[in-house]
């Protein structure tokens, strides 16, 4: 099915169903699959119209489920008409494997809203693209693949660089903040 562009002139539900799909063709298999899974991506000029109507303040850094980022998440939604979701800047998956290797517990809240098609997208890859890979065992190493992921999938979907930056250096000081001496030492080098 077509979807409508995001803009501020058409206010909430901009993301609004248009019957028929563009092509006038039926879907394919994986497209009958993404419609029923209700997990279809956002297409590039859905991110960067969602990019460009939040420039001023694209990914705001937050504590996960804190009342300031919870509004902002509701916000959001109620506006674009996308379920949104928090991405954990350094994932929960690495720091619970950074647990196993070192068993310090790391407290790891630092989060960003981001809509659900657009922070599930490419079945996980565009925002987590190393997390179920590789799996760092060091505590810096793991904190800095999280961070340089989610870098690397915000500017791939079209959000501007240096608000980016912005966000993921704000992330990263208020994780080290929350860890203190938990990230000191040199990653080791690979061999």
């Amino acid at each position: 099915m077509a979807r409508t562009a995001l803009s501020k002139d058409k206010g909430p539900g901009i993301l609004k169903k248009e019957g028929g799909n563009a092509s006038g063709l039926k879907a394919t298999g994986k497209q009958r699959q993404e419609k029923k899974a209700g997990t279809q991506d956002m297409t590039p000029q859905e991110q960067k119209a969602y990019f460009e109507r939040y420039k001023d303040n694209p990914v705001p850094v937050g504590e996960y489920q804190r009342k300031e980022i919870n509004k902002i998440v509701e916000k959001r939604a109620q506006e674009t008409g996308l379920k949104h979701e928090q991405h954990h800047v350094w994932p929960v998956a690495q720091s619970d494997e950074i647990l196993k290797v070192t068993g310090r517990k790391y407290k790891n809240n630092a989060v960003i809203p981001l809509p659900e098609r657009l922070h599930q997208a490419q079945g996980r890859k565009l925002m987590h693209k190393r997390n179920e890979t590789l799996k760092p065992q060091n505590p810096r190493e793991s904190l800095l693949q999280g961070v340089q992921d989610t870098r690397q999938g915000l500017l791939d979907a079209g959000c501007d660089r240096t608000k980016t930056n912005e966000a993921c250096l704000e992330a990263l000081k208020k994780i080290k903040a929350d860890n203190p001496e938990g990230f000191s030492g040199k990653i080791p080098p690979k061999p």
